[in-house]
């Protein structure tokens, strides 16, 4: 069955970065991307998912387009941020939060320093469907 993660909402920003470039960027030195701090989030369940937040391509990408690394580098600095990082081959940055009022707080202050031609957007997170 699927379930979803309690209390947690994402903050993304739309940054442009071709995901072949990424790819092309990470394969001339490709290494494991800088883990980020551990997250520990409750399900509605009562279990608890536990991870390291990783993204290879995120060191490549960022040296090529070092607004992404600022963008991240800002929501990571915010009130309430359990972690943020960017997504795949870099077209977001997101923000994790335990509580719906800490994310919308941080997308509002988002709206006003990055401009109203961003699209930032708060959504619950949802897993996968538990192990069999």
């Amino acid at each position: 069955r699927d379930y979803k993660v309690t209390g947690v909402q994402t903050c993304a920003l739309p940054i442009s970065s071709p995901t072949a470039g990424a790819y092309a960027a990470y394969a001339k030195n490709p290494s494991p991307g800088p883990e980020g701090s551990p997250v520990e989030l409750s399900r509605e369940d009562g279990s608890t998912l536990k991870f390291l937040p990783q993204n290879d391509l995120e060191p490549a990408v960022e040296k090529r387009f070092p607004w992404i690394a600022s963008a991240r580098e800002w929501l990571d600095g915010q009130k309430g941020v359990l972690e943020a990082r960017m997504s795949g081959s870099g077209s977001t940055v997101f923000g994790l939060f335990h509580t719906e009022a800490q994310a919308n707080e941080v997308a509002q202050l988002a709206r006003k320093y990055f401009g109203p031609e961003t699209w930032i957007q708060t959504a619950r997170l949802l897993s996968g469907s538990e192990p069999a």
